[in-house]
């Protein structure tokens, strides 16, 4: 094995005992200005007081009133004794209340940016990967063909030009007045059927009825075209004007 080089070692932090330990702890309490608990101080101290000593020594500054002491259920807490902390100028104070304002500042313009994005990052990740760009256009393309195979039938309709495959106002008024005139006969002759057949089977029994229906090739209405009929086609007579 190979041998350790000296500097590696670790430097042990000699251990203080007495007055040195108490100073120690003393002159901590007050640089800090929090509350610790024994085990904090002794292990911020590098273990250069013992736990249990640390323990002895706090307690015994506190008997002398040289630091103020606080149980908080089965903890004990000590800190330094705030009127022999030093007052902090006001220009300091001041000073530090500028400094406060400005990291203030700096927090919120970086929380506003960290906003905007974090919105730009999800919308990237919304939209396809670069590397998923040819497919997607080789996609489109072909819808782009299946469509335009689809309307081709349409355009060969028309006389050659594209202009005339929209229809006119005057072509949807004409086919629109067909509709409502055929509507309007469709629906005198359905009532004067009704009427002609209730007078003709009125006095049969209904399986008769249906009998004299079959032998002379009467189809009535399935509920297919009840809901035809209740629906828009038949309900909206300027149906073309709205589609367009």
């Amino acid at each position: 094995m190979a041998p350790k080089d000296a500097g590696t070692d670790k430097e042990k932090t000699p251990m203080l005992k007495g007055p040195a330990a108490e100073k120690a702890i003393r002159d901590y309490i007050r640089k800090c200005n929090r509350p610790y608990g024994a085990a904090d101080i002794s292990a911020n101290l590098k273990n250069a007081v013992s736990k249990p000593n640390t323990q002895k020594i706090l307690l015994a500054l506190a008997e002398k009133d040289e630091i103020t002491q606080k149980t908080y259920g089965k903890q004990t807490f000590f800190v330094a004794k705030q009127c022999d902390i030093e007052d902090v100028p006001p220009e300091k104070a001041a000073e530090l209340e500028q400094e406060l304002l400005e990291c203030k500042e700096r927090i919120k313009a970086i929380t506003s940016s960290n906003k905007n994005l974090a919105a730009e990052s999800t919308a990237l990740r919304s939209q396809p990967p670069t590397n998923d760009l040819p497919a997607l256009l080789t996609a489109l393309g072909t819808a782009m063909q299946t469509f335009e195979a689809k309307l081709e039938p349409f355009r060969s309709m028309s006389t050659g030009s594209a202009d005339t495959l929209v229809p006119t106002p005057e072509d949807m008024a004409r086919v629109d007045a067909e509709w409502i005139k055929w509507r309007d006969q469709w629906k005198m002759r359905k009532k004067v059927f009704k009427e002609t057949w209730s007078s003709i089977t009125d006095s049969l029994p209904a399986s008769a009825a249906l009998d004299l229906a079959e032998t002379l090739g009467i189809e009535f209405d399935s509920p297919e075209h009840g809901i035809l009929e209740q629906g828009p086609l038949c309900r909206q007579p300027s149906r073309f004007i709205k589609r367009w």
